[in-house]
């Protein structure tokens, strides 16, 4: 892969938090890398999607394969079935502590200063999106790292209007993002996240670009 100096790696799924970022990024970073993972999720749609998004961002796209199904199977991966409210079902165990592992090492690979993701407010429930788990990863990656990068969740105090309104700001292309847990083509409309969306559109008066998806 080509080297670059300076930079981002924005840990990135076709979802709007981590479509913001993605803008946050191209914004003040230079050159951006959107980083996505095939990791066996049932919603393999939302890759399509972060192929459509970095486009429209200007960002460069790996796709890094990881089969998660090999030993989990849950509401998001394998087999299983996504539960209509953000329970332990829908948790992947470790998720963003492997993702952010080959994030560490594609941005030292290619030379960037800084990795992004988006975890927000609404998943504070998780253990790997919280401010503590950031801390902790932060400290491994400079402890781990000829040329650390310095890791950003510059959503994570945020509610879901305020990304809305940020999405917004930044012109991230709301239209081609990706938030239901199911595969499509069109999202179901009942799963935790398209309730969550649905209702934050709703809130702040907004008609959501994706329901035409």
């Amino acid at each position: 892969m080509e080297q670059h100096d300076g930079g981002a790696v924005v840990l990135a799924s076709g979802g709007l938090d981590s479509s913001v970022c993605l803008a946050m990024a191209r914004r003040g970073a230079g050159e951006v890398l959107a980083l996505g993972f095939d990791y066996g999720q049932r919603n393999r749609i939302e890759l399509n999607r972060l192929d459509s998004i970095a486009s429209r961002l200007g960002c460069d796209v790996l796709i890094v394969p990881i089969d998660m199904r090999l030993w989990f199977h849950g509401g998001l991966v394998g087999e299983g079935q996504p539960e209509p409210s953000e329970t332990v079902s829908n948790y992947v165990p470790a998720r963003n502590l492997v993702f952010l592992a080959v994030a560490a090492s594609v941005a030292e690979a290619r030379g960037a200063r800084l990795i992004y993701l988006g975890a927000t407010a609404a998943d504070s429930h998780h253990p790997d999106c919280t401010p503590a788990f950031f801390v902790t990863v932060g400290a491994a990656l400079a402890a781990g790292l000829t040329r650390p990068p310095d890791l950003r969740t510059p959503l994570i105090g945020l509610s879901k209007a305020q990304v809305v309104q940020a999405a917004i700001e930044l012109k991230v292309p709301l239209e081609l993002t990706w938030s239901c847990h199911l595969p499509g083509p069109r999202p179901c409309g009942g799963c935790a996240p398209c309730r969550l969306r649905r209702d934050t559109f709703a809130d702040l008066g907004l008609l959501d670009p994706g329901d035409a998806s």
